[in-house]
């Protein structure tokens, strides 16, 4: 599951690049819009992101980009809360919003390699969200093959003055985790043509990371993910650390991997120092705090777990979705200590149920954990 989110994860956002205007002023404006709308997205700054957004609409009327960038600022929202109805409507809404208008532009403009890029960014979007939001094969994979197949027709398009190293995401994801597919999948992979090379692939995603124009982000994402698909669990909080961090503080589904990755690699004091410094409201905090104390697997430390993951339910945060994992992560604690558990242990059932098949991802035991 690990790998095929992170395939999605590069391939959606391969098309969020530069716009490709004629003009060199406006080119120069269009840009610098797009620059502060996924900052603002990535500082959880919603009403800034739709001004840019707008302010995107004026400047190129008819360009699906912003609704492109509005279905990804959904998709973070719903990532970091998926258990939540009305942000899982939102991106739903959005995301077909974004695929025709992708589609509109394009009947209009079928040699532009840009409208073929953001379709396939809108098209990767909906399938990642299949995978980690509302887990659904078949949508996962039904987006994930139309986004293929709108990555090579904007690769067939491009010239050499319209690239952009935010290809190389998409590309070395692509090589990445095709030399990483399971052992009983490579036979049927290699007769539809699929092959990869695990070090090509790790370089452009670094040469992304690095040098990209809008994606430096989501390509330090792939990296950490292709890292916890090894079992470097080290180098999945350096590439948080690094290339995240400093830059967005408060993203918190990225800062969260880095807390797993911390707590899988059995540093788990480590972890919690890093919850403090974290810029989030205290339910946050304190289900982070919860599950670092979980992981020590003893009884001291499933009684401080249990007193974290109260007082992050006492907080009441607006994250539904952290809310059910705290009930879920007391429960795990109370049948740790052999304790009886009722009715009232179970209201995560009650506030997002979409929520709980997801809390195994937050509930780690070092040295143990599922890549």
């Amino acid at each position: 599951m690990i790998v095929v989110r992170s395939i999605c994860l590069a391939l959606s956002l391969l098309a969020l690049i530069h716009p490709g205007l004629n003009a060199a002023e406006k080119d120069s404006r269009y840009e610098e819009a797009v620059q502060r709308a996924l900052a603002a997205v990535y500082s959880w700054q919603y009403s800034v992101a739709e001004k840019e957004f707008a302010g995107m609409e004026q400047l190129r009327p008819g360009f699906p980009a912003p609704s492109v960038y509005r279905e990804l600022l959904d998709s973070w929202r719903a990532a970091d809360d998926p258990g939540n109805s009305d942000l899982v409507a939102a991106f739903q809404r959005d995301s077909a919003v974004a695929i025709s208008a992708c589609k509109d532009w394009i009947a209009k403009h079928p040699q532009d390699p840009d409208g073929w890029r953001y379709l396939a960014s809108a098209y990767g979007q909906a399938s990642q969200f299949a995978i980690s939001v509302v887990p659904n094969t078949m949508d996962a994979a039904k987006f994930g093959h139309r986004m293929h197949s709108a990555v090579l027709k904007a690769r067939s398009l491009e010239t050499a003055d319209n690239q952009n190293p935010d290809t190389l995401l998409g590309l070395g994801a692509y090589d990445y985790y095709a030399a990483r597919l399971p052992a009983y999948i490579r036979p049927v992979a290699r007769l539809l043509g699929v092959s990869g090379d695990r070090q090509k692939g790790l370089s452009e995603i670094e040469e992304a990371m690095q040098h990209g124009w809008h994606l430096k982000i989501e390509a330090a994402m792939v990296r950490a993910s292709a890292y916890w698909v090894e079992g470097q669990y080290g180098d999945v909080a350096r590439t948080i650390e690094d290339h995240i961090a400093g830059r967005y503080p408060a993203l918190l589904p990225a800062r969260a991997l880095e807390i797993s990755a911390c707590i899988c690699d059995g540093r788990l004091e480590e972890a919690r120092t890093l919850v403090l410094r974290i810029p989030a409201d205290h339910s946050w905090r304190d289900f982070q705090l919860g599950r670092i104390e979980l992981a020590k697997q003893d009884e001291p430390g499933a009684r401080n777990a249990i007193a974290s993951f109260n007082h992050s339910l006492k907080e009441s945060g607006t994250n539904l979705s952290i809310l059910t994992w705290d009930y879920i992560g007391r429960d795990l604690a109370l049948k740790r200590l052999g304790e009886f558990h009722g009715e009232d242990w179970h209201q995560d059932k009650r506030i997002a149920p979409p929520a709980i098949p997801l809390a195994g991802r937050y509930f780690h035991v070092p040295h143990q954990c599922s890549r």
